[in-house]
């Protein structure tokens, strides 16, 4: 894997180029921040089968991966079109840097809207992650679980084991959860996933026979139900806040050493050629009501900024002339409003629902994540879609889980009905027990039945002339 994004030292001008590149080394040999010893490497030689096909290194895809790969008798290929994590990213300060690059972003653009991003001449910005990590590595390091009601909507409209009690556990533990057999695991996102189904003939039939795209499967909702949060940009300034340099050796020490301080925080397809981007039509304030909410968000934001604290204390005020094309911004009206939603849209980066789940015939894929009518898929038994494209509505929140995060936890909770009572799975037969008595004596006392503890007791079992306790 390559490199990619800038270093650290280029990325703050010149009077702070020593100060940044004797940091960046500083980072560099801290193994509690980057690890350069266990760091993904490319696969110089493929070999011919693999056991699991993980399309997409992302948030979704890594996790997937690397849970994949703990079972040591299987073989787990990740296919990722961008390079490594750049080091500077385990900075949560840094996320930005990685915005609206080739090398770190896939540089994605709606189609031209007609009442949104009006300053960027209709065409929103749609930020995606193309490295290991994905879009984890650029975003803005909220997780939120999502609202129960969201998951128990889902279960309702017929996805089984969705619900919010049902999903709520997976949230709370890490499951060792397993899958057999030549296994492809659709990771690309919310945008690449439908991509990649409607290049490979998995989709509407007309879309196919558009772009001359043999039929394997037609899928109507292949890149259908496309849903993103959007906001606006509110411009305020703090008369009473001194000037502090973030960067310095005080800041630097305070996240190394303790995670705290400035540097923590963060403050579908029109080609059949797979480099091209797909064609995104989000139709932003086609209903009048999202503009009505985007209002009244924006009179909640003014409110909070008149409040005793913020006023007084930081002297916080809305920034004069800010927007001013559309009125005042010291004494905004609701047209105010409405035109700075419409000149300055600020779209997230919490796209859902192009593979959707469910039961219906616009559903891409079942309760279980397997693609409708593709069992027998001539790339393997079974593709399954760890993504939250498969996500049928929107969450209320801008949840890491619902977005472009943890998708895996949910992934994994829905199989564990399925690998509960696969015998080639897990064997409850044989798995670990309690031992009483103990024995007078053993050859090993493996302290810790964690990770590394429990590999240690299973080799070390492996000889029959040795006793081994695990306390």
């Amino acid at each position: 894997m390559r490199n990619v994004g800038p270093s650290m030292a280029t990325m703050c001008g010149n009077q702070l180029f020593l100060f940044m590149s004797i940091l960046e080394r500083y980072v560099n040999g801290r193994c509690d921040l980057v690890d350069p010893c266990n760091r993904i490497t490319d696969t110089k030689h493929l070999d011919d089968s693999y056991d699991f096909i993980v399309v997409g290194g992302g948030t979704s895809g890594s996790a997937v991966a690397a849970r994949l790969s703990e079972e040591t008798k299987w073989k787990v290929l990740v296919v990722e079109a961008g390079g490594i994590e750049p080091t500077p990213a385990s900075v949560p300060a840094w996320f930005a840097a990685y915005w609206s690059r080739n090398d770190t972003d896939w540089n994605y653009f709606t189609e031209p809207q007609t009442k949104a991003c009006l300053s960027k001449g209709g065409k929103c910005p749609w930020l995606r992650g193309k490295m290991i990590g994905g879009c984890s590595v650029i975003n803005g390091m909220m997780y939120m679980r999502g609202h129960p009601a969201d998951y128990d909507g889902w279960a309702a409209q017929g996805s089984t084991g969705w619900s919010w009690a049902e999903v709520l556990p997976y949230f709370m533990k890490g499951e060792d959860n397993k899958e057999i057999d030549s296994v492809v695991i659709l990771a690309g996102g919310t945008i690449n996933s439908p991509q990649i189904l409607l290049l490979s003939g998995i989709g509407p039939k007309e879309t196919l026979s558009k772009f001359n795209i043999p039929l394997i499967k037609d899928l109507p909702g292949v890149g259908k139900n496309l849903m993103n949060h959007v906001g606006l940009s509110l411009k305020f300034t703090l008369s009473k806040e001194p000037e502090v340099p973030e960067l310095n050796w005080s800041s630097a020490m305070e996240y190394i050493t303790e995670r705290r301080g400035p540097l923590s925080s963060t403050g579908l397809s029109q080609s059949t050629n797979p480099l091209d981007p797909p064609l995104m039509q989000p139709n932003y304030f086609k209903d009048e009501h999202e503009l009505n909410v985007l209002i009244r968000a924006s009179k909640i934001a003014y409110q909070l900024a008149n409040t005793t604290l913020l006023r007084e204390k930081y002297g916080i005020k809305p920034s004069k002339d800010w927007a001013s094309e559309c009125g005042n911004s010291m004494r905004p009206t609701n047209e105010f409003f409405r035109c700075v939603a419409q000149r300055y849209t600020e779209p997230e980066n919490h796209q859902v629902g192009t593979c959707k789940m469910g039961t219906d015939s616009m559903s891409v894929v079942d309760p279980e994540l397997r693609l409708y009518g593709i069992t027998d898929f001539n790339l393997a038994k079974m593709i399954r879609a760890a993504e939250v494209c498969g996500c049928p509505l929107q969450e209320v929140g801008p949840s890491m889980a619902g977005s472009c995060g943890s998708q895996f936890i949910l992934f994994m909770s829905i199989l564990e009905s399925f690998v509960n009572g696969r015998c080639d799975l897990v064997d409850p037969c044989n798995r670990v027990t309690d031992r009483d008595p103990l024995d007078d004596s053993y050859d090993f006392v493996v302290a810790g039945g964690g990770t590394a503890g429990a590999i240690v007791a299973a080799r070390l079992s492996e000889n029959p002339q040795w006793k081994v306790a695990v306390q």
